[in-house]
């Protein structure tokens, strides 16, 4: 039996997505005869070339003909067009690290004009005229250079920070032809993600089913005819495909129909992070019209079960956490009395068979941290679940959040030389929810003692065992952390269990960015109980933040309700009011509420994108955090030293008292 591991379009164009690489690690210790197909990668490979700009205009032509107007932006491409035929491999090349190419690529002027006006390309940075006028004043002329260049674009000669530069310009260039696409008739395109827009509420089945089974799009031909290749290529018994995001849903159902297409017999997997989350209570039964199991939570075990029913050595009635159509409707099964596969028992991810250097370093950021989080990486986890599974916004009774379990660190080290042998790269992204401190030391002391060279980054909570960990933690090859620092506001981090203050997420972040590693921060708004008070004194938090040099970029997103939260199963604890819920055939994932009494949280979303966009550049970070805004908020309550003050007590030699640890803490003494 052949197995099939696909990622779908469209996921991260940086590397495989992590799920398929670890499967494929475990299905080789089961001696399964495994392959891996990447379908996002190479859509965009098909689309980003001579032949696919030459499809892309015969649609825009061809549209022309039959009376749709092309707009400015289709209207600039096929004025460029040529230029745009003429420099497409080298943006291609240059993103694969094709040094070639980059030099080609930085010499003034090589790449075509940029499609967006100035004014479209301001606004597109939120920088209206106005606003970037009245930045500039307030700016050295250092960082207007700077500003000018990152909203711009650059024209100096050759440089040595071109290399970024021209991976910047070359992923700009991409991202206006996924513009053109969009306009000229296929508006579900982006680089990351594929009709994400269709996915976003999933009530009902019926909108992906009638994209499915309609007029297919410039896209949808390209993605049937690369799955054409890979099954002619392959020729797969199963086909497997992961679904972590909402952008990769409507790529999946493509893959998994063309396949059905090509073979009567052929038989189809669905499973992954958003398949976990948001269709746990699946009852549509036309998803397996596309999908013959769908499987939940670690895929180990359920994938192994599986192949074992269709090898005719399990009964379908013993398989684990799995969908199927009996009758016409969805049953799930969860028979199977074997325990899930341990951590140390998955395998080793493996990547064969994937072109590590095919994968495109892409910038759509010119900061260091964008060098970061869209480099070339190894991807592996260290420990499935978190170590401390409390916050009330997050999913944390679910197995993936809370089965915590580590990895040995001799296995995390055997997997770590495997992968370097095998890519050839030395860089790793730990994939896990939130790092272990005491595990990460441990590594860490391992990967000095051995002096093995590699750099890595992930995701932590700011727990205060980082701060003693820092230094060891930057000799051992780390680069950069990020973490939740949500609502940075000390009653509302209490009431999500959040386990951190304010002052200690300060002196946590401080202690990391001292050491030179870059550190990234997630913030949220929208938070139940949060006042627009209170969310203008965390964006001052973030203001001294950065003025204080504990962090070096941010992202803000709005407060969503899952169904698995603690929120959602309590909410009057948190002052909401669950809406009545629809008739959900697909997903009850994401529930309605009322706030009574809340805030307007509507109000902030433009002025803290804003503001982020401004601050990751290093730049007004002394503007006041009101004027951000559009609308009337009241100005911070904070004082200007809020955040120093903090540090100057960090700093203080006066013994401090000292905040007793959480039950739960799985926490080697340091």
């Amino acid at each position: 039996m052949r197995v099939l591991l696909v990622n779908p379009p469209l996921t991260d164009p940086t590397g495989p997505y992590p799920a398929i690489t670890h499967l494929a690690g475990f299905l080789e210790t089961l001696d399964v005869d495994v392959r891996l197909a990447d379908v996002s990668l190479e859509l965009l490979l098909r689309v980003f070339s001579p032949s696919g700009l030459r499809a892309v205009r015969d649609e825009i032509l061809r549209r022309t003909a039959d009376g749709v107007q092309p707009t400015g932006l289709a209207s600039r491409f096929l004025h460029l067009f040529e230029r745009y035929e003429d420099t497409i491999q080298t943006a291609v090349a240059a993103l694969q690290r094709d040094e070639g190419a980059v030099l080609r690529a930085a010499r003034s002027g090589y790449f075509p004009p940029r499609l967006t006006r100035p004014r479209e390309r301001l606004e597109a940075t939120a920088l209206t005229v106005q606003r970037y006028r009245a930045l500039l004043g307030e700016l050295t002329p250092g960082q207007q250079v700077r500003l000018a260049t990152t909203a711009e674009g650059s024209s100096h000669p050759f440089e040595a920070e071109d290399t970024e530069r021209v991976r910047h310009r070359a992923s700009m260039m991409l991202m206006d032809v996924a513009r053109v696409i969009r306009d000229a008739g296929d508006p579900d395109f982006r680089v990351i993600s594929y009709a994400e827009r269709l996915g976003e509420s999933l009530h009902t089945f019926e909108p992906l089913r009638r994209r499915l089974e309609g007029p297919p799009t410039l896209v949808d031909r390209m993605i049937d005819a690369l799955v054409e290749d890979v099954w002619h290529d392959q020729r797969p018994d199963v086909v497997a495909v992961t679904v972590p995001f909402v952008g990769s849903l409507m790529g999946a159902l493509r893959v998994a129909r063309r396949c059905k297409g090509l073979s009567a017999s052929v038989r189809t997997i669905f499973g992954g992070g958003l398949i976990n989350t948001t269709l746990r209570s699946l009852s549509d039964a036309r998803l397996f019209d596309y999908a013959d199991f769908v499987t939940l939570d670690s895929g180990e075990q359920p994938l192994r079960c599986v192949l074992e029913v269709l090898q005719g050595r399990r009964a379908e009635g013993d398989l684990v956490r799995t969908f199927v159509r009996r009758n016409g409707q969805v049953a799930r099964i969860d028979g199977g009395a074997e325990p899930d596969v341990g951590a140390d028992q998955v395998g080793r991810p493996t990547s064969r068979g994937l072109r590590m250097s095919r994968y495109l370093a892409w910038r759509p950021g010119r900061s260091a941290t964008d060098a970061v989080w869209y480099g070339r990486w190894n991807k592996l986890t260290l420990a499935r679940g978190c170590y401390w599974k409390k916050c009330a916004f997050c999913d944390t009774k679910l197995d993936y959040i809370a089965g915590y379990e580590p990895s040995g660190v001799e296995v995390i080290l055997d997997r770590m030389k495997r992968l370097i042998d095998e890519t050839g790269e030395s860089g790793f992204h730990f994939v896990d929810e939130a790092m272990p401190p005491a595990l990460l030391r441990r590594l860490a002391e391992r990967l000095i003692q051995q002096r093995l060279a590699v750099t890595w980054w992930g995701n932590i909570r700011f727990d205060t065992a980082f701060v003693p960990l820092a230094p060891l933690l930057a000799e051992s090859g780390c680069v950069a952390v990020s973490g939740g620092l949500e609502v940075a506001s000390d009653r509302l981090l209490a009431l999500m269990q959040k386990g951190i203050t304010v002052p200690q997420a300060v002196r946590v972040t401080r202690a990391l960015a001292s050491q030179q590693i870059l550190v990234h921060a997630y913030l949220m708004y929208g938070f139940p109980t949060q006042t627009a008070q209170e969310t203008i004194d965390a964006l001052e938090v973030v203001r001294q933040m950065f003025v204080s040099k504990c962090l070096h970029s941010v992202h803000w997103h709005r407060f969503v309700l899952t169904a698995h939260s603690p929120v959602a199963l309590a909410p009057r604890a948190y002052g909401i009011r669950l809406r009545p819920a629809p008739e959900r055939p697909f997903s009850a994932y994401v529930l309605p509420y009322d706030e009574p009494g809340g805030a307007d949280h509507g109000l902030f979303a433009t002025g803290l994108k804003r503001s982020a966009q401004y601050y990751n550049a290093g730049a007004a970070t002394e503007r006041a955090v009101e004027s951000w805004f559009d609308a009337a908020v009241p100005p911070t309550s904070l004082g200007p030293d809020f955040v120093a003050g903090m540090l100057r007590a960090a700093d203080d030699p006066q013994p401090a008292a000292q905040t007793p640890p959480h039950k739960g803490w799985p926490l080697a003494p340091l």
